[in-house]
């Protein structure tokens, strides 16, 4: 599988405000329970070769995801509560989210889909170039995404959903389609420090498949 990204702009571009890899999980291993009966362990390998991406949005949330043949799955885990929240998105764009817990935790209830960010906007910088400036227009029933530096150039985005993860904390995800490209986006904002990590995965115009972990800072406006 071809994962290399078709943006135009260099890949360095939309990682140059990636917070850098967290190294706390590598050895262990997580057991989850799913809010449809599953469950899921998720081994972290030890040593310099990860076997997840793994970074940290705040001191106990992290984003973790990894990609197998078929789709991108995503983890949001608050070590705090315990409670986990799981994206996985296919080649289509379409994505589909379960919430859970780790197994050792009485959760007593789970993430959520919320509307709190309807009527607000944000800004999001992952790098120099005016491909990687984005804003984001939140409203009651999803969301309009566009390049404002780049001929505000606007980006179809369906099936927009927001969880929130913890206070001021949301994990957004919604299918975007440009040209011939279309892909999943997740996007892990953090609206009190104004900053964001998350990932795209999708397929290219040709037919290649595409996947790139992302972060950056931003500002509410």
């Amino acid at each position: 599988m071809d994962l290399r990204v078709l943006d135009p702009a260099p890949e360095e571009d939309f990682t140059r405000y990636k917070p850098p890899e967290s190294i706390e999980l590598r050895g262990k291993q997580l057991s989850i329970a799913l809010d449809d009966g599953s469950a899921v362990k998720l081994a972290f390998a030890g040593g310099d070769a990860p076997s997840h991406d793994c970074v940290k949005i705040s001191e106990n949330v992290f984003f973790i995801s990894y990609v197998t043949i078929e789709a991108c799955v995503s983890y949001v885990l608050d070590t705090a509560t315990g409670l986990v929240t799981r994206v996985a998105a296919g080649q289509s764009g379409k994505a589909e989210i379960s919430f859970g817990a780790l197994a050792d935790t009485p959760a007593t209830s789970l993430h959520g889909f919320t509307a709190d960010l309807a009527g607000n906007a944000a800004e999001w910088t992952l790098g120099t170039g005016d491909q990687s400036f984005f804003k984001v227009v939140y409203g009651d029933g999803g969301a309009e995404l566009s390049r404002p530096r780049d001929s505000g150039a606007a980006l179809a985005a369906t099936d927009f959903k927001a969880v929130k993860i913890a206070e001021g904390i949301y994990l957004q995800n919604a299918a975007v389609t440009r040209g011939g490209e279309v892909f999943s986006v997740n996007l892990l904002s953090d609206f009190d420090r104004v900053k964001c990590v998350g990932n795209v995965f999708g397929t290219a115009a040709d037919g290649r498949v595409f996947y790139r972990v992302i972060g950056g800072y931003g500002r509410i406006v």
